[in-house]
Parts: C-alpha cells; structure tokens; sequence
C-alpha cells in the first residue's frame, strides 16, 4: 500500500513540476484549472497523514515487541 503511495506522490511532484508556474513558463502556458490543483493538495495531505499513521503503527508495534522481548528475559532469569 505504501508502495502506491509512493506513486501517487510522484506523479503529484511530476505533475507541479510540468503544470506549476514555479519554473517559469513559456508564452502558450495554460494553468491547471483550480479543481485540479485543490484535488492534488488534498490528495498530497491525506498521503501524508496515511504515512503518518502508519509510522506510528510500526513504532508502537517495535515497542511491544522490544517490551514481550524484554519480560521474556526477566521471565527466563527467574526460571534459572
């Protein structure tokens, strides 16, 4: 999934980069109709609140595992 969003992201980052007025523009430059680029911002936030969420997911997910690890250990030591 996070793949895909990867893709989503680049094409977001090629498309301002052909469409958007930042590099500057030739005579016959046509803008992006605003629908379109309010599309693409929204789009470009909820990517980064899903890698966001999933981030966080891991690490929490890392930390139960470093804390299942870490009473086994106590749990090993006492049985000795």
């Amino acid at each position: 999934m996070l793949g895909g969003a990867s893709s989503i992201c680049h094409g977001i980052a090629t498309f301002r980069n052909r469409k958007s007025v930042a590099h500057g523009k030739s005579e016959g430059y046509v803008r992006p109709t605003a629908d379109l680029a309010q599309t693409l911002n929204h789009l470009a936030g909820v990517i980064s609140v899903l890698v966001i969420q999933h981030t966080a997911a891991i690490s929490v997910n890392q930390d139960s595992c470093q804390s299942l690890c870490s009473l086994g250990q106590v749990i090993d030591e006492q049985a000795e």
